[in-house]
């Protein structure tokens, strides 16, 4: 019987998720929507937050590359949406798509509304600056960051001119 090895969370920084916040807080990606890598027909492609965490993961893995196909979009081992296995092992993530971000101005049946990072970076216009510092923030304390969206906007210039 073969069994999977599933990814598991670890708390702290590492050579891997530096890597990654700082690509995240470099010029070098163009941040897009709805998918991990669009723009193959264009000289600028555009990558979501998780796209540039694949991407970090291809190029440090020799024999690891995007696929493509006949649309606008790359692929990772075809998905075009979310973190394969490999990348959320690359970074000591436990979910293809981690909740970064609680809402304290939402309830939702008496709790915080959560945000995965596909919604950070797809549906509450959080710049690729200020998810690199709700993933940070993730990565040292084990918890989403809970705060107003004004409050991550403000941290996140803080921690950017730190970083």
């Amino acid at each position: 019987m073969t069994f999977i090895d599933m990814p598991t969370f670890e708390l702290g920084m590492t050579d891997n998720r530096s890597d990654f916040i700082g690509a995240l807080l470099s010029s070098q990606y163009v941040q897009t929507t709805g998918t991990l890598y669009r723009g193959k027909n264009t000289n600028r492609p555009m990558m979501c937050c998780m796209g540039v965490a694949t991407d970090r993961y291809i190029r440090a893995t020799p024999g690891e590359k995007w696929l493509t196909g006949p649309s606008d979009y790359y692929s990772f081992r075809y998905n075009e949406s979310s973190m394969e296995p490999q990348v959320q092992r690359w970074l000591g993530l436990d979910d293809a798509n981690p909740t970064l971000w609680n809402d304290t101005n939402h309830l939702l049946v008496g709790e915080w509304q959560g945000h995965s990072a596909g919604g950070c970076n797809d549906s509450e216009d959080f710049s690729f600056q200020e998810i690199a510092y709700l993933f940070h923030h993730l990565f040292t304390t084990g918890q989403p960051f809970s705060g107003t969206k004004d409050v991550v906007k403000s941290n996140a210039r803080i921690f950017v001119s730190s970083w």
